[in-house]
C-alpha cells in the first residue's frame, strides 16, 4: 500500500521472507487495513516523498502485524540486528535507529491512531494520540497539539542500550533539512531488547490512516524531500535610455532565474508586449527598429521553472527624432544652438542639408557638414535644394526633398509664396500639392503648384525645428 517506498530496504528480497518483490515488509497488514489515496506534506517549498497509496485502518481492533524483511540473501541492515543474523529483531546495544511515519486521523477519540511497535513480536510500544495531542506510550508530547484530517510527520529515534537503559524519542513535525531539535516526547530508561514487527490498534474504525513507513540510521535518510521551486526576485531599477535605439538596463536581485521576460507598451497601461527574453544574468539590452521621436514604456520580471516574479518599475523614454540623430551622427549641440550654421561657408545651414537629404555620398551630397555644398535637386533625383520652375500654364512650381513625417523626423516643411519681393511670406492654401513620390521609407519629393500665374511671383521652403529647440526655422 505504498507505505515503505524509499525506506532503505531493497525493493528485492532474495532468498528471503517474502522473495521478489515486495515493499520492505514481511507479512501482510491484514484485510483490517485498505488502500486510500496518498497523504501528502509540505513545510514551505520542501514536499515529503510520497509514493502512489496509503493505508486506512477499517476496525476499531488489533490489525495486522508484518515484520521487517527476514532472511536475507543480503541485508543492508545487518549491523543493527540482534546477534547478527538477518532474522533478528534491531536493537543492536550502542546502535540508533530512526523510523518515520506519515499519520493521520480523523477522529479526536482518544486511540483513534494508535500504533505498536513490537519487540519480541509481542510486547507494545505506542505512538497514538490523545483528545487534543499525541503520546509516546503514555508519555504527553510537549507543543504538539492534535490536528484532526492533517497529515502529521512522526520521527523517533530508539537509542539502544545495554540493561533497562534503551530510550526513545519523538519528534512532531519537526524541520525538515535541519538537525533534530528538542524532541516533543522522551521515554528513557526502559528495557526494549529490539524491535520486529508493528501493528495497529485503533479506537476508531476508518479514522486512522498511515503512510510512508520509513527506517534507516539517520533522520535525513528516513525524510526524502524534494524542494519546490519558488519564483525568483523581481527586478529593480530598470532605466531606458534614448537613442535611435533604446537601452534598457536593471538591477538582477535574483540568483535563481533562467532569464527575464521584457515587455514593452505603448502608454504604460495597455498594450504590453513581450519583445525580448534576456539569459540568465544579462541584466541589458537594446531595444531596435523602433519608430523616430517616439515614447515607448518597458517593464521586466524574472523567471524560473517555479514561475515569474512580480514587475519591475515601468521605465519610459522618447526615440530619437531623426534631427536629434542626425546631430548626435554629426557632433552638433544637442539643443539645436548649431542647426543655422554653415561650417562649409557655402550659405547652406547645417538643418538644410539635414532636411534636403544632401548628407552623405550620392549624387547632391557631401560627406562632411564642411564640405561646401550646394547642389540643387533634378527632376527625378533624391537629394539637393528646391528646384523651380513654370508649368504650361504659367504657373510657379517647386519641387523638393521632404522627410517623411512617420519617419519622426523633428522638423516641419511649409511651401510659403511671396507677390513681390517683400518680407511678406505666406502659405498658400490655393497652391496644389502632386501627390508625393516616395524614394523610401524616410524621404519622398514633393512638388507644389501656385495658383497664381504672375511674372511677379517668389517661393520658398520654410524648415522648422520641433520639439528640442522650435525656434530653428529656415
Amino acid at each position: 500500500a505504498g507505505l515503505n517506498s524509499g525506506n532503505g530496504l531493497p525493493a528485492t528480497n532474495v532468498g528471503g521472507s517474502p522473495s521478489g518483490t515486495s515493499t520492505g515488509l514481511s507479512g501482510s497488514w491484514g484485510a483490517t487495513t485498505k488502500v486510500v489515496a496518498s497523504l501528502t506534506y509540505t513545510q514551505g517549498t520542501k514536499i515529503l516523498v510520497t509514493s502512489a497509496n496509503a493505508a486506512q485502518v477499517t476496525n476499531a481492533d488489533w490489525g495486522g502485524q508484518p515484520y521487517v524483511y527476514k532472511s536475507m540473501t543480503t541485508d543492508p541492515f545487518l549491523a543493527q540486528r540482534v546477534d547478527g543474523v538477518n532474522n533478528g529483531n534491531f536493537g543492536v546495544d550502542g546502535t540508533s535507529l530512526y523510523v518515520s511515519l506519515l499519520v493521520s486521523t480523523s477522529s479526536a477519540n482518544v486511540d483513534a491512531f494508535r500504533f505498536s511497535f513490537k519487540y519480541d513480536g509481542s510486547a507494545n510500544f505506542y505512538l497514538s494520540n490523545t483528545a487534543t495531542g499525541w503520546s509516546l506510550n503514555g508519555t504527553a508530547a510537549t507543543n504538539a497539539p492534535l490536528a484532526v484530517n492533517t497529515p502529521t510527520l512522526m520521527v523517533l529515534r530508539f537509542d539502544f542500550a545495554a540493561g533497562a537503559t534503551d530510550s526513545v524519542r519523538l519528534w512532531v513535525n519537526p524541520p525538515l533539512g535541519v538537525a533534530l531539535g528538542t524532541p516533543n516526547a522522551t521515554v528513557s530508561n526502559i528495557s526494549f531488547p529490539g524491535f520486529s514487527n508493528f501493528q495497529t490498534r485503533s479506537s476508531v474504525a476508518n479514522a486512522m490512516t498511515l503512510d510512508e513507513f520509513r527506517l534507516g540510521t539517520s533522520f535525513d535518510a528516513v525524510t526524502p524531500y524534494t524542494e519546490a521551486p519558488t519564483t525568483p526576485a523581481a527586478p529593480s531599477g530598470l532605466v531606458a535610455t534614448a537613442a535611435t535605439q533604446i537601452t534598457l538596463n536593471w538591477i538582477d536581485n535574483a540568483t535563481d532565474e533562467t532569464g527575464f521576460k521584457l515587455e514593452r507598451s505603448p502608454d504604460g497601461s495597455t498594450g504590453w508586449t513581450q519583445i525580448a527574453t534576456p539569459a540568465a544574468n544579462i541584466a541589458t539590452h537594446t531595444d531596435t527598429s523602433l519608430s523616430a521621436g517616439t515614447i515607448y514604456y518597458y517593464r521586466v520580471r524574472a523567471t524560473n521553472v517555479g514561475g515569474d516574479s512580480s514587475y519591475s518599475n515601468i521605465a519610459s523614454t522618447i526615440t530619437f527624432t531623426g534631427l536629434q540623430a542626425f546631430r548626435t551622427t554629426y557632433g552638433l549641440a544637442a539643443n539645436g544652438s548649431q542647426d543655422l550654421l554653415t561650417p562649409a561657408n557655402d550659405g547652406v545651414a547645417n538643418l538644410l542639408k539635414y532636411a534636403f537629404n544632401m548628407m552623405g555620398r550620392s549624387t547632391g551630397q557631401g560627406e562632411f557638414l564642411t564640405t561646401p555644398n550646394t547642389s540643387v535637386l533634378t527632376p527625378t533625383g533624391s537629394a539637393g535644394l528646391p528646384f523651380f520652375g513654370i508649368d504650361g500654364t504659367g504657373k510657379l512650381t517647386l519641387t523638393y526633398i521632404r522627410r517623411k513625417a512617420s519617419s519622426g523626423p523633428g522638423i516641419s516643411y511649409a511651401v510659403e509664396f511671396n507677390g513681390p519681393l517683400t518680407n511678406i511670406w505666406a502659405t498658400n492654401p490655393s497652391a496644389i500639392e502632386a501627390p508625393p513620390v516616395s524614394l523610401d521609407t524616410t524621404f519622398e519629393r514633393v512638388t507644389v503648384t501656385d495658383s497664381q500665374s504672375s511674372s511677379n511671383r517668389f517661393a520658398r521652403v520654410k524648415v522648422s525645428a520641433l520639439l528640442t529647440n522650435p525656434g530653428n526655422d529656415i
